[in-house]
């Protein structure tokens, strides 16, 4: 599980590797411990969801600017950057459920001092519902999930999918 938390950690910090493609394998070899799998990827990703907010907020302009052209990911985070400023909770949601970098709501949130308890709800909410979604439809489908996730098209498809029912559902409940 150890690595599982350091792959989770680096995903969501680093490497532009979706963590499914991990969690996945492990969920269908472990299918008795797939509860724990996903709260330690969560516990991972969380843990890299803080360090990122907090680079954001004390050193923006050093290391997160340099993070942010290390990687490619100046237009995208200037997209990112106008949406966060009008929808705050829900683009870091968003953003979360999307395949869209997670290092650009960290960098965000914290350079623009967005409160933090706010924020890391928003990144519980978004990679619980990435993970613990995951590991319902490894229960539900088996081996099936993991050719799915093998054709990159129908990953963008399954992502976007759940991320509008993500949406509905808290509309919903907002509603309600």
């Amino acid at each position: 599980m150890t690595y599982m938390f350091i792959a989770s950690f680096m995903e969501t910090i680093l490497v532009p590797l979706a963590i499914e493609i991990v969690m996945v394998p492990f969920m269908l070899a472990n299918r008795d411990r797939i509860w724990m799998i996903a709260h330690v990827t969560l516990a991972g990703c969380l843990a890299a969801a803080v360090l990122g907010y907090g680079v954001g907020w004390l050193a923006f302009e050093t290391v997160g600017r340099w993070l942010i052209e290390t990687f490619g990911y100046a237009g995208a985070y200037r997209g990112f950057q106008e949406d966060f400023h009008r929808h705050g909770f829900w683009a870091i949601v968003l953003i979360g459920i999307s395949p869209l970098p997670f290092p650009l709501a960290m960098l965000a949130a914290g350079s623009a001092g967005y409160p933090f308890l706010f924020y890391l709800a928003a990144c519980a909410l978004a990679r619980g519902i990435r993970y613990y979604g995951l590991a319902v439809l490894v229960l539900l489908f088996g081996p099936a999930v993991l050719r799915v996730l093998r054709n990159r098209r129908w990953m963008q498809g399954l992502t976007a999918g759940t991320a509008i029912l993500a949406l509905m559902l808290l509309v919903a409940l907002w509603l309600w």
